[in-house]
């Protein structure tokens, strides 16, 4: 078995600079911009809607403009599932 790490051989010798996640120079955690929708108030549309765990339903519309990071907050049943993608809202009524 090797001593090189899982992240070493990832990164193959790139030079990277580390930042703690959260710091507002880098990225903003937008959740308390998050607007959940009851089931029953939602219009059946093209837009991924996503809950904790990953899309729940689809919508008309959107909630938010711009590019978002999305991230289960609350884990996921495997890793092949886990939900972690780019979503940009110009795309979502495409």
């Amino acid at each position: 078995m090797s001593d090189v790490s899982f992240m070493e051989r990832l990164l193959d010798g790139v030079e990277v600079e580390w930042t703690t996640l959260g710091n507002e120079g880098f990225v903003e955690i937008a959740n308390s911009r998050r607007k959940p929708v009851k089931a029953s108030l939602r219009a059946a549309g093209k837009t991924p809607y996503y809950g904790a765990n990953n899309v729940q339903d689809y919508v008309e519309g959107h909630t938010h403009d711009g590019e978002f990071v999305l991230i289960a907050e609350d884990g996921s049943a495997s890793l092949e599932r886990y939900s972690c993608l780019l979503y940009t809202s110009d795309a979502a009524d495409e």
